[in-house]
């Protein structure tokens, strides 16, 4: 019974100790703000970013469009074809 309790207390140290010490390793972990990697040779040396921001949906939106008239063609097809058309 006694080393029953004695086991909690010493894991409820540990659990404490973990608890409080997480901020700390946190902070210590932290890594400055990475490097810009640069894509493109030409573009080094510039006081301010000269490229386009990334991102954007239009790609996405021609993708959706381009699979909705694949996929309503097959609607359109005609059921008495024969094998060697």
């Amino acid at each position: 019974m006694h080393s029953r309790m004695k086991r909690r207390r010493t894991v409820r140290w540990l659990a404490a100790a973990i608890i409080s010490l997480a901020p700390v390793t946190s902070a210590l972990a932290r890594t400055e703000e990475p490097e810009k990697d640069i894509y493109d040779a030409r573009l080094e040396g510039y006081q301010n970013n000269p490229t386009m921001p990334s991102g954007g949906t239009g790609l996405i939106w021609v993708g959706f469009i381009f699979l909705g008239v694949l996929c309503c063609a097959g609607m359109f097809k005609d059921a008495r074809r024969s094998h060697l058309d």
